[in-house]
């Protein structure tokens, strides 16, 4: 084997390790959120899988997403995507919050059913 062949191989074992540690803390991060959502779901009494999916539709389960522009500015935040500033006694900062938001959606579905997202429309199947 020559010199750039033993190299190469090194370097490809650990770019492959590298990628496998990198997404380590996405998975970790992803599934403390589906747990906290889940735990809130149960909690307010409201079924869990439905909770997970419209969370996921809305914002692919990212506390920072951004949406429904309006003017180039967004309307939009959070995992939950709530829209702000019709949503009276809930800032932009507490929509981004994943326990304040997660806690407001549950006491929304709770209430009110899931009709606050639009994405309630395609979950029938669930």
């Amino acid at each position: 084997m020559t010199y750039f062949e033993k190299n190469f191989i090194t370097f490809a074992i650990l770019f492959i390790v590298t990628l496998i540690l990198l997404s380590i803390p996405l998975l970790v991060k992803s599934e403390t959120i589906t747990q906290i959502i889940a735990e809130k779901a149960h909690q307010y009494g409201v079924d869990p899988q439905l909770a997970l999916y419209i969370s996921y539709k809305e914002s692919n389960w990212n506390p920072n997403a951004k949406g429904d522009y309006k003017n180039g500015k967004p309307t939009s935040f959070g995992i939950w995507q709530i829209h702000n500033p019709s949503q009276k006694g809930l800032t932009i900062t507490q929509s981004y919050d994943l326990i304040i938001s997660t806690n407001w959606a549950m006491k929304t579905m709770a209430k009110e059913g899931c009709k606050q997202w639009s994405t309630c429309q395609t979950s029938s199947s669930l």
